[in-house]
C-alpha cells in the first residue's frame, strides 16, 4: 500500500494531488487505517522507530511522512546505519571546512530584504556583535518554517497564510540511565488511562543506545512542556514501569531511573486535517518554493528521515540554480 504512494511523497511532494485525486486511505484517521488493514501489531515498531502512537488522530498521511516505505524497509532489512565514529555531525563539519570563513556560526539574521530580484541579509555574530551584509541572488532556508521563526524575513501574506496552518508538535529526545531494562532491549510504554499513580498516560519509547544501562528516549507528550516538565513526565512513566513488576531492577532491589540529558525537538508538524489536504495545502506549501527568490528544504518539506532530506535537497538545488548567471 505505502509503496504505491512513493511517487506522491518521495523524495518530496512535488507530485502530490489535491481534492478527490488524493488516495482516500491517506486521508483516513490513522486508527481507522489500522483497523481497516488489521495492522495493530505494528504499534511497538511504529512507536520505537518513529515515536508515533498508533492511536494518533491525524490522517494516515501524517504517519506516511514519518514512517514511509524507506523507513519500513530499512527496519525490516536491517539497513539503517550510523556514521562512524557515531557522530552524525561529521557531514556538517566537513562542509564547514570546505566553506571556511563563508560560514557564520553562532549568528542570527537580524534584517532581511527579499524580492524577486535578489536577497539582502544582515547577519549578527552573537559573540562579538559584528554584523555582516550578505547579498545573494537566491536564498535557501533549512530552518523550521514557522511564522515566528521566519518573521525576520518579512513574510508576506501568501507566506503567512501557509505557515500559519502548521500544527505544533511537542517532541523530546533524551538519554535515560536505568536499571529496569536489560541491554539490547527496546520498550514501548503506554501508561493505562486509569492509572492510580496520578501520572498522565504519556507514550514513551525507550531504545537501548549500545552502552550498558543507557537508553534513548523518544517522547511526544501531546501537549506543550518545558524541559524540566518533560523530565518529570518521563520519570513518572518509569515509576509506572517499575510498579508493573514486568521489569524488576537489575543488580539491585531498588529501581533507579535518571534522565541524563534531554533535548527539545518540538516544532511545526504535518498535523493537517483531511479538509486541508483536499483544499490543497500541499500545493500552497510548495508554491512558496522560489517565491521572493527563497527556497526551502528540511524535514518539514518532505518525509522526515535524514537520507531522504538530502535526496529532497538534491531536487531543490537545480531549481534554485536554474537561470542564475
Amino acid at each position: 500500500m505505502i509503496v504505491g504512494w512513493n511517487d506522491l511523497v518521495l523524495p518530496g511532494y512535488w507530485n502530490f494531488p489535491s481534492g478527490d485525486q488524493i488516495p482516500p486511505d491517506l486521508l483516513l484517521p490513522f486508527p481507522e487505517f489500522v483497523s481497516k488493514y488489521g495492522i495493530a501489531d505494528m504499534a511497538p515498531i511504529l512507536a520505537v522507530v518513529s515515536g508515533i502512537d498508533i492511536n494518533t488522530p491525524f490522517p494516515t498521511m501524517y504517519v506516511v511522512k514519518n514512517f514511509g516505505s524507506p523507513v519500513v524497509l530499512g527496519f525490516l532489512n536491517n539497513t539503517f546505519f550510523d556514521p562512524l565514529p557515531f557522530n552524525n555531525s561529521l557531514l556538517y563539519e566537513k562542509a564547514g571546512h570546505l566553506l571556511g570563513d563563508d560560514v557564520k556560526l553562532t549568528s542570527t539574521v537580524v534584517e532581511a530584504v527579499r524580492s524577486n530580484n535578489g536577497v539582502r541579509l544582515t547577519v549578527e555574530d552573537h559573540r562579538t556583535g559584528a554584523r555582516t551584509l550578505v547579498l545573494a541572488k537566491r536564498l535557501l532556508v533549512a530552518s523550521e518554517p514557522s511564522v515566528s521563526n521566519l518573521a525576520v524575513l518579512g513574510l508576506d501574506k501568501q507566506e503567512e497564510a501557509v505557515f500559519s496552518q502548521w500544527a505544533y508538535g511537542p517532541f523530546f529526545t533524551a538519554v535515560l540511565k536505568t536499571n529496569l531494562i536489560p541491554d539490547n532491549t527496546s520498550v514501548s510504554l503506554m501508561a493505562p488511562a486509569n492509572s492510580t499513580t496520578g501520572a498522565k498516560p504519556y507514550g514513551l519509547n525507550i531504545v537501548w543506545n549500545g552502552v550498558s544501562g543507557y537508553f534513548w528516549i523518544l517522547f511526544g507528550p501531546g501537549e506543550t512542556l518545558n524541559g524540566d516538565e518533560a523530565k518529570e513526565a518521563i520519570l513518572a512513566q518509569m515509576k509506572i514501569l517499575a510498579g508493573s513488576g514486568d521489569f524488576p531492577p537489575i543488580g539491585s532491589n531498588i529501581a533507579s531511573s535518571e534522565v541524563v540529558s534531554i533535548s527539545n525537538h518540538s516544532g511545526v508538524s504535518w498535523g493537517f486535517s483531511a479538509q486541508q489536504y483536499k483544499a490543497g495545502i500541499v500545493h500552497d506549501l510548495y508554491a512558496l518554493q522560489g517565491h521572493k527568490d527563497t527556497w526551502y528544504t528540511g524535514g518539514s518539506w518532505c518525509p522526515d528521515y535524514s537520507s531522504n532530506v538530502w535526496a529532497f535537497t538534491d531536487t531543490i538545488l537545480p531549481k534554485l540554480c536554474e537561470a542564475m548567471v
